[in-house]
């Protein structure tokens, strides 16, 4: 989700001054747009987030979650539950047809 809301910030003045090219993001506003979705969420988690006109990266880390199953085989230190994604801004019509 982070991603996503990353990537919808675009450059706007960079998409008007070619509207024919892919918009690029404005990264800055890529990276506050995901930083605030992560802010929202439950306390705990970590995050890296990576923004350039092409893409948003966003990794996500959360804080030390015990385990249940895992002591039927003897682990039972918490673990911390990590997740990738990355988003790329989409934009106009691509095709249409009658």
């Amino acid at each position: 989700g982070a991603a996503r809301a990353g990537a919808g910030q675009l450059d706007q003045n960079a998409a008007r001054d070619n509207p024919t090219a892919p918009a690029p993001l404005d990264s800055s506003l890529a990276w506050t747009a995901a930083a605030d979705y992560i802010s929202a969420q439950p306390p705990g988690l970590s995050a890296t987030i990576n923004t350039n006109p092409a893409q948003v990266s966003v990794e996500v880390t959360s804080g030390a979650v015990p385990v249940i199953f895992l002591r039927a085989i003897g682990y039972t230190a918490p673990i911390h539950v990590r997740a990738i994604a990355v988003a790329e801004p989409r934009t106009g019509i691509v095709s249409a047809s009658r």
